[in-house]
Formats: C-alpha cells, sequence, structure tokens
C-alpha cells in the first residue's frame, strides 16, 4: 500500500506524461547535458522534480518573495523591480544568516581568463562590463553570470542572480553536491522555507507556538513571564524559558520549536494554573495526538 504524504516511505506522483523509464532517461540526459558549456536549463528542473516532487522555480521564488521586504534593507537604488529585489534578498542573505559569501560570489570581466575561477568549488561568477570598480561594485546588475562547480563553467549566460541560485540549488540536488561550507545556512535556509515547512503544511503548529509563547513573553506580560521561569525551575524542566522569534532568522524559529517541544508538557500545566484568561484551546491542543505527531515531524526536519 503507497503511504500517505509525509510519511518516510511517501512517493510523488510521476510528473504528466512520465513513468519511471521515461525520468530515468532524462536523468541520463542531464549528466550527458552537464558535460556541456551551456546545458539546457530545463532538465535541470524535471530532474529536480524527479528527485523532490516538487516545481523548482515555483516553490523557490516564492520562497524568495517571502522575504522581498528585507530587500529595503540593501536597497541603496529604491528600486520596485521584482528581479532586483531578489537579487538583493538573495546578496543579503547570507550576511543575516552568518554565512560568508566572500568565496561563493565572485567577480570577473568577459576578458579575464579562466584561471580566476579555477579554485572556486562551488560558486556563481558575476560577469560585468568592462570599465566597472569590481571591488566596490555590489554586483547587483552584472553583464551575465556563470555557475561553477569544481573549477569549470557549467552553466553561463544567465541574465540575473535569482535565476543562477534556482538552477544552482536545483543541480545540488540533481548532480548529488554538498551545499558550499561558507554558504551553507543560506542554501539551508531556501531548503526549509521552499520545501520543508510549505510542503508539509504545518504551519498551524508554528502559529500555535507563537500565540503561546506571546502569551507567556510577549507585551507587557513580565509577571506571567517571571511566573513561568520560576514554575520550570520548580518542575526542573529542560530549559529555563521559551525562545522569542524573530521571522527573518531561520535558525531562531529552529530553537524556538526545539525548547517548545521539550517543554510541551509542563506549558500546558502553567497555562491552567497560572493565567487568568482561557486557554484550554492551547492546552487541548498540546495534548492532542495529532497535533503533537505535527509538531514532532516539523521538529525533526529543522536542523
Amino acid at each position: 500500500m503507497k503511504a500517505n504524504k509525509g510519511e518516510i516511505n511517501y512517493l510523488p506522483n510521476f510528473p504528466d506524461g512520465f513513468d519511471q523509464a521515461a525520468l530515468e532517461g532524462a536523468c541520463k540526459d542531464l549528466v550527458d547535458e552537464m558535460q556541456k558549456r551551456t546545458p539546457n536549463g530545463p532538465l535541470v528542473f524535471m530532474e529536480f522534480s524527479r528527485i523532490v516532487g516538487k516545481n523548482l522555480k515555483q516553490e523557490f521564488y516564492e520562497s524568495i518573495n517571502r522575504y522581498l521586504t528585507c530587500g529595503t534593507v540593501f536597497n541603496s537604488q529604491r528600486t520596485t523591480k521584482p528581479t532586483a529585489i531578489r537579487t538583493q534578498v538573495l546578496r543579503g542573505l547570507p550576511i543575516i544568516l552568518g554565512d560568508n559569501p566572500t568565496n561563493f560570489f565572485k567577480a570577473s570581466f568577459e576578458s579575464d581568463d579562466d584561471d580566476s575561477f579555477h579554485n572556486i568549488d562551488i560558486g556563481i561568477l558575476f560577469i560585468e562590463c568592462e570599465g566597472a570598480v569590481l571591488t566596490s561594485s555590489k554586483h547587483l546588475s552584472p553583464a551575465l553570470l556563470k555557475i561553477i562547480i569544481e573549477g569549470e563553467v557549467v552553466m553561463d549566460n544567465i541574465q540575473d542572480l535569482p535565476k543562477a541560485m534556482c538552477i544552482l540549488f536545483g543541480l545540488t540536488y540533481a548532480l548529488h553536491i554538498n551545499y558550499p561550507k561558507t554558504m551553507k545556512l543560506t542554501f539551508q535556509f531556501i531548503q526549509q522555507e521552499a520545501f520543508c515547512a510549505k510542503a508539509m503544511n504545518f504551519s498551524h503548529v508554528m502559529d500555535l507556538v507563537t500565540k503561546v509563547t506571546n502569551l507567556i513573553r510577549g507585551g507587557n506580560r513580565s509577571l506571567n513571564h517571571r511566573k513561568f521561569v520560576s514554575f520550570l525551575d520548580e518542575v526542573s524542566a529542560a530549559y529555563g524559558d521559551l525562545q522569542m522569534h524573530t521571522d527573518i532568522r531561520w535558525m531562531s524559529r529552529g530553537k524556538r520549536l526545539e525548547r517548545f517541544f521539550e517543554l510541551c508538557t509542563e506549558i500546558p500545566v502553567f497555562l491552567e494554573e497560572s493565567i487568568r484568561c482561557d486557554a484550554s484551546t492551547y492546552c487541548s491542543k498540546l495534548r492532542d495526538t495529532d497535533f503533537l505527531c505535527d509538531m514532532t515531524l516539523l521538529h525533526i526536519s529543522i536542523p
């Protein structure tokens, strides 16, 4: 019997018009295509769909679009064009997440020789117009971009950074390439936002975590917070407090969920004993088997 979606042995349906043999042939075509200087981009998306069962372009762009407001932090040109803002988001995320993009994003002139990127394991090369100042440019509007893997150009003539990152993300799956070490948090962030939390559709878990955390710690609830910390100390809980969440940082979401998960036995007891407002809905959810299963699956999916 076929496993249900979300179970370990769940297998997505084949894309329309394809069976197992056709997809294996497409995989071989992709490997052959990667030997060319300018491989066929759609094959990357097809292979990603075969592996993950998701539309790479749609999921990738939707995940970036959820953070377009972050582009205003780096938006020195005050642009309103979606591609330009997505570019700024992708340049800004590594900085916000604590990655080091220095050896991942590289700039060059078309006239430069290939030796300039032979030491790059995986990265994106910005080809600037002759005369541009490489050391000071943010490379938001390069002439074109190239994808580098193991010191070789595997794809060129890409017009913008969002498309280049989308294709490179697909290549890491299709060719079984590890995420670049200096950009690991950025790639994990995109993976979690685009293909884990959304695919599992467990937003109701984080919604309840947010509401309960705010009920205990948010706003002017310092008394509730002090009582909660004292209660956790009395019962020798695994953690001494809940953690607040910043939306832009996936890692903070993971840490907050981990603490909430470990305290899910103590929290409903505290709500019933110490919170004046009616928290019965939250308590019943935190004792509901289906909800606890969803929270467990989401918890183990976040690194």
